[in-house]
């Protein structure tokens, strides 16, 4: 019996790149004589339609906060002692979808079959067969290809924290944007995967925007959630 079939698990490689790998986007920038050292900062939400008690801004907060702590800055409750205000804010598009055009292998199943052979030799007169049966196993043969489609919906999902002095005119002092284009819309997957690449950055001027690649199973990145949590 032969049938034919498609390997579903080589069409989902052909889509251009690995579902677990996350493209990042990170831009930062500081004045020329900012240093976190010895900063002590307030954390506010940097959106008006997102309040502090918000349970979301409320969860990635304790990422933000660790973060920000890695990078050298210091947690005060006090409005009025703090050096600088740091606006955190974070969102998600609902969305881009594309019919993505891709060409999948198309495989037969051949073999299943059993072979005869028989070979005759001639002894004193007489002839003598002897019959051997030979068994095919099942096998995949490559016979063609064929094109087929599929809508894409990808996400961009971004987050924002912004250093500003506590002083009267809140003189800017750093900012670090990070964004990402992916299939996922999970923020709570998101969130402490930008964060922990963008840690390094913070306070920090990149120069311009810098591409990088990360994975949610990645392990710098599970040890940076399990040191917030703790």
């Amino acid at each position: 019996m032969r049938q034919k079939t498609l390997l579903l698990t080589l069409v989902l490689l052909l889509s251009g790149c690995s579902q677990s790998t996350i493209n990042i986007r990170l831009d930062a920038i500081n004045t020329p004589d900012y240093s976190a050292e010895k900063q002590s900062y307030q954390l506010l939400s940097g959106d008006p339609e997102t309040k502090r008690d918000d349970l979301y801004f409320q969860e990635f907060s304790r990422f933000a906060r660790y973060a920000l702590k890695q990078a050298g800055l210091q947690a005060t409750s006090s409005s009025a002692e703090t050096d600088q205000k740091v606006y955190f804010s974070f969102g998600v598009n609902s969305g881009t979808t594309k019919r993505q055009t891709y060409s999948a292998p198309i495989y037969e199943y051949v073999g299943g079959d059993t072979i005869t052979i028989q070979e005759h030799a001639t002894r004193n007169g007489s002839i003598d067969t002897n019959t051997t049966q030979i068994y095919v196993p099942y096998r995949f043969k490559l016979i063609g290809r064929e094109s087929r489609s599929r809508k894409i919906t990808t996400y961009q999902s971004y987050l924002r924290l912004e250093g500003r002095s506590n002083s009267d005119d809140q003189k800017q002092l750093w900012m670090i944007t990070v964004e990402t284009n992916s299939a996922s819309n999970d923020l709570r997957m998101l969130i402490p995967l930008m964060l922990s690449k963008a840690q390094p950055y913070i306070g920090k001027n990149t120069g311009r925007a810098i591409q990088i690649k990360a994975s949610p199973d990645d392990q710098q990145i599970q040890q940076f959630i399990d040191g917030a949590n703790n």
